[in-house]
């Protein structure tokens, strides 16, 4: 697994190998603030998988696309509470996001628990989320 410098919602530092669970599998949805995919369709369906299959670590990761920075409050403007019910963690300078490839925002990335990525899923709408959930029941049943 590479080693990324992200930050948590504090600016804290955090290694991404710290943040996938070797007791099950890690989804991280690379997402972008002012992708209204992301914040209208992905945050929701993240925290709907949460949910539904506690079985997966699931992880926010927002990436600064085009050197724009955004301070915790900007972040957490896009929960009802000002507060996500997920974890938050930046990639400041989008390394995990060119790193993995991603081809836009929301990118869904899927790792085993040795922290190999296994899946990649690119956007938001029914397809995505049917490609998520074939993928899950999928993975559980293997």
């Amino acid at each position: 697994m590479e080693h990324f410098r992200l930050t948590n919602i504090e600016n804290e530092p955090v290694q991404l190998s710290k943040i996938v669970d070797s007791n099950q599998l890690s989804l991280f949805l690379v997402y972008h603030q002012f992708c209204l995919g992301c914040t209208g369709r992905a945050i929701p369906m993240a925290w709907e998988i949460a949910q539904k299959h506690q079985w997966i670590n699931v992880n926010l990761i927002h990436s600064n696309l085009g050197g724009q920075k955004f301070t915790k409050q900007e972040l957490l403007s896009v929960f009802v509470h000002q507060k996500s019910p997920l974890p938050i963690y930046i990639d400041n300078e989008h390394l995990m996001y060119d790193f993995y490839e991603a081809e836009g925002t929301p990118t869904w990335l899927f790792f085993d628990q040795q922290g190999k990525l296994i899946k990649h899923i690119f956007g938001s709408q029914h397809n995505a989320k049917n490609r998520i959930l074939y993928f899950l029941d999928e993975f559980k049943n293997s």
